[in-house]
């Protein structure tokens, strides 16, 4: 979750807060109000029952795909590997033409 470069593009020190999108500095994500992905000491007290359910339910996710190894919708790989896949799949995909459609089956006749 960079959020942050320094110059010559140097990765920064700011991360992004999933509860309320605030930068914060590594010095704020430590101590008990911070939760990675979910709150911190900006936000905790101001999240609604339901967005911290949405949150807690989002971090979780991204935590089960990180233990299969997997990649979440929700994060992005900014290396140059990355980019040239993204850039090669969207060309192959682009070239496939468009996908066909799903057709539905009719309704079961009533008897």
């Amino acid at each position: 979750h960079r959020v942050s470069v320094k110059h010559s593009l140097e990765r920064g020190s700011y991360e992004i807060c999933g509860g309320c999108r605030h930068p914060l500095l590594p010095e704020e994500r430590e101590g008990p109000k911070f939760r990675q992905g979910v709150h911190c000491l900006y936000c905790m007290d101001n999240l609604t029952p339901e967005h911290l359910q949405r949150v807690v339910a989002r971090q979780l996710q991204i935590e089960l795909a990180a233990k299969r190894q997997e990649q979440h919708l929700g994060t992005f790989d900014a290396s140059p590997q990355a980019i040239k896949r993204q850039r090669a799949d969207s060309r192959a995909s682009a070239s496939a033409g468009p996908a066909l459609e799903a057709t539905a089956s009719p309704p079961p006749a009533a008897a």
